[in-house]
């Protein structure tokens, strides 16, 4: 776990240094493989080839520890995460960091968007009746809030759906109209 944060924060695609990063990469081959640790216990050293790798090898062993985030590596995720007590824990942490403030919680919880609202009400609702926070006013002001500007953005989504639907049947009728006057003046 040290490695990963230490890893994370000396990358040098993340502004740290190429050098430190090598170094802990090496750190960590050696620790995670018994053969190399129990040579490093005995000797004291690391084999020199070890440490001259350039920096694509350990790009790439980084890269196979933190696999880069795709759209559906998002998605799998999301399937897990949302319901889950990590998620339950998530809306707590934020109630309470944010004082109630359901438009900061809704900022602030992973994978929470425009429609979410209702989920995330019945968390807080729940963790309320099961004692482990307290509802206050600046909850449910905010929470009223938050809902009526959703259903707004919500309900222009859809009417700008609806409008692009209606253009896209206009231009079809008026495609059709041009071929009926067409075929009709041809004869």
């Amino acid at each position: 776990k040290s490695y990963k944060k230490l890893a994370l924060k000396h990358h040098p695609d993340k502004g740290g240094s190429a050098e430190i990063f090598q170094a802990l990469s090496v750190a960590h081959s050696i620790l995670v493989d018994p053969a190399k640790r129990k040579e490093y216990d005995t000797n004291g050293s690391v084999d020199e080839n070890e440490s001259s790798r350039d920096y694509s090898y350990w790009y790439e062993y980084f890269r196979n520890l933190f696999p880069k985030l795709t759209v559906e590596s998002i998605k799998s995720f999301s399937t897990t995460y949302i319901g889950s007590e990590e998620e339950k824990m998530d809306i707590l942490r934020e109630y309470t960091a944010h004082k109630g403030d359901f438009s900061q919680i809704m900022n602030s919880v992973m994978l929470a968007e425009v429609g979410d609202e209702e989920r995330i009400e019945k968390v807080i609702e729940t963790l309320i009746a099961e004692g482990a926070i307290k509802s206050n006013k600046k909850y449910r002001t905010s929470l009223e809030k938050v809902k009526k500007s959703s259903q707004r953005k919500l309900t222009k989504g859809n009417n700008k759906r609806n409008k692009d639907d209606d253009a896209e049947a206009l231009i079809v009728a008026i495609q059709n109209k041009r071929k009926a006057s067409a075929g009709s003046s041809a004869m």
